[in-house]
Formats: C-alpha cells, sequence, structure tokens
C-alpha cells in the first residue's frame, strides 16, 4: 500500500508537467477556469520548479531511474528552458 502511495505522489508532478507541455509547446487551448488566476500563476512560476527539484532528487536518492528520466524529461527540459532563455534575454 506505502507503494502504490508512493508512485501516486511522484505521479502528480509528472501531470502537471505534461498539462504545461500541452498548454505551452503544443498551444492547446485548455480550460482552466477551475483555478484562481493567484494559485495559478503562484504554481506555475514557483511550484513548478519546486516540484521539479524535490521531485529530481527524491527519486535519484531512491534510484528511481524510471521515475527519474521522467522528471527530467517532461520537467527539466522546460525548466532548464525558461532558465536559460531568462539568463540569456537579460544579457542580450
Amino acid at each position: 500500500m506505502r507503494k502504490v502511495i508512493i508512485n501516486i505522489l511522484i505521479s502528480f508532478p509528472l501531470f502537471w508537467f505534461i498539462y504545461i507541455w500541452c498548454i505551452s509547446f503544443f498551444n492547446m487551448n485548455i480550460n482552466v477556469d477551475f483555478i484562481p488566476e493567484l494559485i495559478w500563476f503562484l504554481l506555475f512560476f514557483i511550484g513548478t520548479p519546486l516540484m521539479w527539484v524535490l521531485g529530481s532528487i527524491y527519486t535519484f536518492y531512491k534510484k528511481l531511474w524510471y521515475w527519474f528520466g521522467m522528471y527530467m524529461l517532461l520537467g527539466g527540459v522546460p525548466v532548464a528552458t525558461y532558465f536559460i532563455l531568462s539568463v540569456a534575454h537579460s544579457y542580450f
């Protein structure tokens, strides 16, 4: 039972990353009116990098390589792109 709960908790950020991929990179118009605007802003700009860092550290520490790879693929690319582009934009 504990393993099922851990897998569910690990999968929540991955579903969030898939959602971000759909609305940001694939320009899918998904209705998010059920989330208040302030919570959406905080979750997107603060929660996403935080979920990525914590999930990556946990999966690396526990040697869950499949989960770690998924975190790197789904979460690492948007987070790294955001930070790289923001730094590059500030210099150029």
